[in-house]
């Protein structure tokens, strides 16, 4: 049925570190830390309880090639991660980008400041760093 799991057994339950691949959700999944990638390619390594996604820190693979490491609530991230984008660009602050945060744009420029549902906050604080030094400050 496409599923592979490699790692230990005992007393026939899944336990320790495990690698597990499946193209659905299955009754008992993983018990404790593991990886599960979904039919769309995304890849989750973090700590299972049943088939559900364990809150704390996780790490992302996204089918797209970017990543998240951070924090995570109900298996998506949430409070404060990193997220390397296959442009170049990495942001590193609260998720999903608002709260205060700092991105690294693979043109060169960096903005840290203050970000509203993954856009610079328009009514907020911030530094734009240009790739050429010059710097603009932003304050509401």
């Amino acid at each position: 049925n496409g599923e592979r799991y490699v790692g230990q057994w005992a007393n026939n339950v899944r336990q320790g570190k495990v690698h597990f691949e499946s193209h659905e959700m299955i009754e008992k999944m993983v018990l404790g830390y593991g990886c599960h990638m979904d039919a769309k390619g995304t890849a989750k390594d973090g700590a299972w309880r049943g088939d559900l996604p364990v809150d704390g820190d996780w790490h992302i693979q996204f089918a797209s090639g970017s990543s998240y490491n951070g924090e995570c609530v109900g298996g998506k991230p949430h409070g404060h991660g990193v997220c390397k984008y296959t442009n170049g660009d990495v942001y590193s602050g609260e998720w999903a980008r608002s709260g205060w945060g700092v991105c690294v744009f693979a043109n060169g420029h960096v903005f840290q400041g203050e970000w509203t549902a993954n856009h610079v906050s328009l009514n907020g604080k911030g530094t734009l760093t240009m790739a050429n030094g010059t710097v603009h400050a932003y304050a509401q």
